[in-house]
């Protein structure tokens, strides 16, 4: 996938310092973040570089095709500490919240999508369904673009700015279950992020023996489903379940934890 035409001159225009570029494909001027910057707050224009998580736009008109992350917010909107959660709309991140929750923590959800299909890259999850299950958990949601010229990092990092200037992030959160090298390159590059405003990066589930996972799951009557797949025993749409698991060869982690498949849950 190509980046959008308007991708290059924006980045030139923020190079030589300039406030606006014109977009190739409409002729209109848009505005750098610099002009949104100095004003200070988020003006209700769905700008395409806002800085404030388009704060004061219709829940409505929100952008997703955009290059700045959207926060759908919920609760009040500054002074309170919060741990953010690192949502891929699947198992492992809502146990992880719920791990969480189960503290009394309060939350928000941070979600990376492909902002020309509106869909999570990996789990192939449309971003509205993500929104819905964050209106049914009554959390609050970061909506983070990322693609060509949108690299993973500073997207995120940026998101969690527009966080952390509302509610300050006491901690990052994270669904994972024993990957050192995975685990090892979020403490990479996000460790530095999290040390300059006092958070830490929490791994609620890590260690934790997948029974013990499941019987959480079912206790709590969620469903799972299969969205995507690498492996050939594996089906998108498959329910996952304790049966499922049983029949799932031995090269199959059962939580996915090495890219074999991807799920929705619902509760």
């Amino acid at each position: 996938m190509s980046e959008p035409p308007w991708m290059q001159p924006w980045r030139d225009a923020v190079a030589r310092g300039a406030e606006r570029y014109m977009d190739p494909a409409t002729g209109y001027m848009v505005f750098t973040e610099a002009v949104h910057r100095r004003r200070g707050t988020c003006c209700g224009g769905a700008c395409r570089h806002c800085p404030f998580g388009h704060e004061a736009v219709r829940a409505a008109a929100r952008p997703l095709r955009t290059h700045a992350p959207t926060l759908l917010m919920r609760g009040p909107s500054t002074g309170t500490h919060t741990d953010v959660v690192f949502w891929s709309g699947g198992k492992d991140a809502w146990l992880a919240y719920k791990a969480v929750t189960a503290e009394g923590r309060k939350t928000v959800w941070l979600t990376t999508f492909d902002p020309e299909t509106r869909r999570l890259p990996l789990q192939e999850i449309p971003v509205d369904t993500i929104a819905e299950q964050a209106e049914r958990a009554g959390t609050s949601l970061i909506l983070v673009p990322v693609g060509p010229g949108l690299p993973y990092v500073e997207s995120v990092m940026t998101a969690l700015d527009v966080v952390h200037r509302r509610w300050p992030v006491d901690r990052l959160v994270f669904g994972d279950l024993w990957l050192e090298d995975v685990r090892a390159a979020r403490e990479a590059s996000l460790g530095a992020w999290c040390r300059a405003r006092g958070a830490t990066l929490h791994f609620p589930l890590w260690g934790t023996s997948p029974d013990e996972l499941v019987g959480r799951v079912e206790e709590a009557g969620a469903v799972v489903t299969i969205t995507a797949s690498t492996h050939p025993s594996v089906a998108v749409g498959a329910a996952w379940s304790r049966g499922w698991l049983a029949g799932l060869p031995s090269d199959v982690d059962p939580f996915g934890e090495r890219g074999e498949f991807h799920t929705l849950i619902t509760w």
